[in-house]
């Protein structure tokens, strides 16, 4: 179980590591990469290796030594970045029941399109996605 003393603990003893694995997912965040629970952990344990590797050979007082659980990771960056972790959106998995009849009237659009307007086959880019 996540025990919040421990992150607060992290935090105000080694504040240099902190603020540079924020520093890390930040300089990620604002490039456009994806940062999820196994790239932020990753970072996280990267970091604190490289820089603080004693962090994980210390033992708390019930015995247990440090982790970067989900709940962990997660609590890490709502609590130092105000982040929470989304999952993306899915395309639905369900086809509509006259699915065949809409290819077919695609097929012959893109079809009659094509011909018409004399578009070039290096052209047809892309034509199989949804």
């Amino acid at each position: 179980m996540f025990n919040v003393t421990r992150l607060t603990g992290i935090k105000s003893k080694h504040p240099e590591v902190v603020e540079f694995i924020k520093d890390c997912l930040i300089f990620l965040q604002e490039r456009g990469a994806p940062v999820n629970l196994i790239t932020a952990r990753a970072i996280i344990v990267a970091s604190v290796l490289h820089m603080k590797s004693a962090i994980f050979e210390q033992k708390f007082k019930d015995g247990s030594m440090f982790r970067a659980s989900d709940s962990f990771v997660q609590k890490f960056l709502h609590g130092s970045l105000s982040w929470s972790i989304r999952k993306a959106t899915q395309a639905t998995q369900k086809l509509p029941k006259d699915w065949e009849d809409q290819c077919e009237q695609s097929f012959f659009c893109k079809v009659y399109i094509i011909k018409e307007h004399d578009i070039s086959a290096k052209l047809h880019a892309n034509s199989d996605q949804t």
